[in-house]
């Protein structure tokens, strides 16, 4: 390594001179370098055993506020506290006060971070700065720059990483260090002293590896976040989904607004989702299913209200012909999936009930025969769950498996971070307590799981569905605001 770094060196030699002639100060702010180019910089959480660590591209001549963003990303912050970027007191900036826009309100001096380049800091292979975020929890980076090469990098991109961050709000590296400690070697002394802490943040879920291709995904997303919330912003939010992610965005700062602008931007909200009638047919094949079932005449429901055995028997025979659902499929009030269809068909519009019968609307009557259309009443429709709490989980778990993010232990994660940003503190698991809660969603659950899979009920196949590219794009189309 020690070789490739001194051959990157001496290949850059003339470049770094050539940008780097400009005269400085001890205790002042160098000028930039004249030609931007590409850094690959090393970032290690100081203290942290075995190291976490993280090596990223990027552009030399970014901004220091457009540095914290990328950190925050690479690293697995959440970017949920205060930060501040420190000169290596070494170095030529030594003694120089960097500051946030919140600093100065808080009526600090310094130079605004946002005003000053990463060449700035670092400008030649070795040198250092320090990024600290939290100032409780006070984790402290150190960021050393490993190489430079010419040309600009278009992208900020991680290079390699190992471990992955530790939780938000833990308490600090060396109390999270005892803790894994401990969380590693259940029986121990240590485990047994620490077991309700582990418990509570729920430890046997939280440490893991680092995941290096959901870091550069999560850059990706990042670097469209701000042109998908103006675009987003800029058209009206016509379906309940778009209006729901609008409310909370309302609600956040920023940061969160950046968060959530990021999946936006993933789920390509511009773009006008549509199927073709194939590809229809089967995403709205449970539906069809009943609305034929149904018909011009209707069916009489039972003194209790529900679809009579004989009806029960002929739609489980073809939406179940594995009979995969457990028990006799002969009444509907057995038949879980069976009932949520035809009362989510009601609810979305497509049936009635009318003096004991269940009808077709005008709307089932025309959509039945045009699975196009009737695909796209569905992603209007979207989510149509009744209370604010589940309209949020919801529409948080469209975003996130609209942009692609449906793997279950990273869709739980994801969903129990947006949830808390959103402001909702539910009493389950993961870290913030919200990690298990999209349960409650269940009719926008069962929409996307009934056009992912064509089937009404598939026992072996419950958690990868939402990964299908039927639920994908439906989930997308719920948010999608295109061109009118």
């Amino acid at each position: 390594m020690d070789q490739g770094k001194d051959a990157t060196v001496t290949s850059l030699t003339g470049w770094a001179e050539n940008s780097r002639t400009r005269p400085t100060k001890a205790g002042a702010i160098p000028e930039p370098a004249l030609d931007a180019g590409a850094y690959v910089i090393r970032v290690v959480l100081v203290d942290s055993a075995p190291p976490i660590w993280r090596e990223v591209e990027l552009g030399s001549d970014l901004r220091l506020d457009r540095v914290h963003e990328i950190l925050q990303t690479a690293v697995g912050w959440t970017n949920s506290h205060l930060h501040k970027f420190i000169p290596d007191p070494a170095g030529s900036a030594g003694g120089v006060s960097l500051v946030t826009p919140f600093d100065v309100e808080e009526g600090e001096t310094g130079v605004l971070e946002s005003d000053v380049r990463l060449d700035q800091l670092l400008r030649q292979v070795g040198d250092t700065l320090t990024y600290v975020y939290d100032f409780g929890d006070y984790w402290q980076h150190t960021v050393t720059l490993q190489s430079i090469r010419p040309g600009s990098a278009d992208v900020a991109r991680v290079m390699g990483g190992e471990r992955a961050a530790p939780p938000e709000d833990v308490g600090g590296i060396s109390w999270y260090e005892t803790l894994v400690q401990a969380a590693e070697n259940p029986g121990s002394k240590e485990w047994s002293e620490y077991q309700d802490e582990i418990r509570l943040r729920g430890f046997d879920h939280l440490i893991g590896e680092f995941d290096l291709e959901e870091a550069n995904a999560a850059l990706v997303r990042d670097s469209g976040a701000r042109a998908a919330l103006t675009l987003f912003s800029s058209r009206p939010a016509t379906g309940p989904a778009a209006r729901v992610i609008q409310s909370i965005l309302d609600r956040l700062s920023l940061e969160g607004q950046l968060l959530i602008g990021g999946y936006l931007s993933a789920a390509h909200i511009e773009q006008r989702h549509t199927r073709k009638e194939e590809e229809a047919e089967a995403a709205t094949r449970v539906f069809r299913v009943l609305l034929d079932q149904v018909g011009e005449e209707g069916i009489t429901l039972t003194s209790a209200g529900y679809l009579p055995p004989a009806a029960v028997i002929g739609l489980m025979a073809v939406l179940d012909p594995e009979r995969t659902w457990f028990g006799d499929s002969n009444r509907e009030v057995n038949t879980q999936p069976l009932l949520a269809l035809r009362e989510v068909s009601t609810q979305l519009g497509l049936t009635r009930i009318y003096k004991g019968r269940l009808l077709l609307t005008s709307r089932g009557k025309t959509l039945r025969h045009s699975p196009p259309q009737l695909w796209a009443h569905l992603a209007a429709s979207l989510p149509p769950e009744r209370t604010d709490d589940d309209r949020d989980i919801a529409a948080l778990a469209l975003l996130l498996i609209g942009a692609g993010t449906t793997e279950p232990a990273q869709f739980s994660r994801e969903l129990d971070l947006l949830l808390a940003v959103a402001g909702w503190r539910f009493d389950g698991r993961g870290q913030y307590g919200n990690g298990d809660v999209f349960y409650r969603a269940r009719t926008t659950r069962n929409i996307l799981r009934w056009a992912g899979t064509g089937e009404l009920f598939n026992r072996d196949h419950r958690d990868e569905t939402l990964a299908l590219p039927a639920c994908r794009l439906l989930a997308a189309a719920a948010l999608s605001t295109p061109a009118q």
